[in-house]
């Protein structure tokens, strides 16, 4: 309103000028001009205004959330698997724990089936007896025992675990093997025999001994010395010199290769003999003396017999065990020894 009047009275001037040059305005000229002059002024009073639209109601605030991707961690990543090479491979194959290696089994028919068993394992020289006294006396060597004449031997394993000889051990098809207290324990696990060969250099003529006692023994059970195997890895053929239980001794050759179950030939039927000591915990020192086709047999150093055959001329060597009564006929076996011959 301030800044209205002073616009009416510069109008209110101006037309008291005009008039006084013009001849002068009535009175209703001066109001039209003076509405007129206002109508053209600009008015204080706001203008039109886009009507009011709704207001949206408040809301709750809108919340965002930001979800962080989890930063890589470092985890353990699965090792790999690393496969055997085929090295490793063939070492497996001829690994000696195995039973398809330096391993078999077989036997006799029935109607030549040995009636015997071993006895226990002492000194490889001179085994130690009790007299009714009960005084330890040392067993003399005979004038004629190998061990006696043949001087240093080639080689020999105190059984004292598989390393020396490289023994298979473990359980297979017909025996099972354990290595404890400084001798080597080979049990039956069927009612055949059953062997096993070290990993050890063999000549066609060499002189073997084994000093061994059954832990418990009955009858038909026996055990001994399998020689001239010419197959290490298949042990199915070759010549086994066995003591029993009973006192006796037999040679026998077997062909495990023989169709339709191999096949048996005893060489010398059981026989008794003072030389060797019969029961359970006896010890006795067997030995096969293997010359050309002849073999010559030892019990505790005493020549109990000798054959001759041409089947097999040379080969290796083991042991084995027949639990021909008792099913799991044990073996302690405590030295084997061997003398290649000139």
């Amino acid at each position: 309103m301030k800044k209205i009047l002073p616009l009416l009275l510069m109008a209110a001037v101006l037309l008291a000028s005009c008039s006084g040059g013009a001849g002068g305005m009535s009175d209703s000229d001066m109001a039209t001009q003076v509405a007129a002059i206002l109508t053209g002024m600009p008015s204080n009073t706001p203008g039109p205004t886009e009507p009011p639209t709704a207001t949206s109601q408040p809301t709750e605030p809108k919340v965002i959330e930001i979800t962080l991707e989890p930063t890589a961690t470092a985890t353990e990543q699965p090792t790999e698997t690393v496969e055997p090479t085929a090295t490793e491979e063939a070492a497996a194959e001829v690994s000696p724990t195995t039973e398809e290696n330096q391993s078999g089994g077989g036997s006799p028919d029935s109607t030549a089936a040995p009636t015997s068993a071993p006895g226990t394992p002492g000194s490889p020289t001179a085994p130690i007896t009790l007299t009714p006294g009960g005084t330890p006396t040392a067993t003399v060597i005979p004038p004629d025992d190998p061990r006696a004449r043949l001087g240093k031997p080639t080689s020999q394993d105190p059984l004292d675990d598989a390393d020396a000889w490289v023994w298979p051990t473990g359980a297979s098809d017909y025996t099972e093997v354990a290595f404890k207290n400084g001798s080597m324990f080979l049990k039956g696990l069927t009612e055949d025999s059953g062997w096993r060969l070290p990993l050890i250099d063999s000549v066609p003529d060499m002189y073997i001994e084994m000093t061994a006692a059954p832990q418990k023994c009955d009858k038909a059970d026996n055990y001994g010395i399998i020689f001239r195997v010419p197959n290490l890895r298949d042990p199915q053929r070759g010549y086994l010199f066995a003591v029993s239980c009973e006192g006796k001794f037999a040679v026998w050759k077997w062909d495990g290769e023989a169709k339709p179950k191999g096949k048996a030939t005893m060489l010398i039927y059981w026989k008794a003999d003072k030389a060797i000591n019969a029961g359970a915990d006896q010890v006795n020192r067997l030995g096969v003396m293997a010359t050309g086709n002849q073999f010559d047999l030892y019990v505790n150093g005493v020549k109990v017999g000798s054959v001759s055959d041409t089947s097999y001329t040379k080969g290796s060597f083991g042991v084995f065990v027949n639990p021909a009564a008792d099913t799991e006929f044990t073996v302690r076996i405590d030295e084997m020894t061997v003398w290649h011959l000139p």
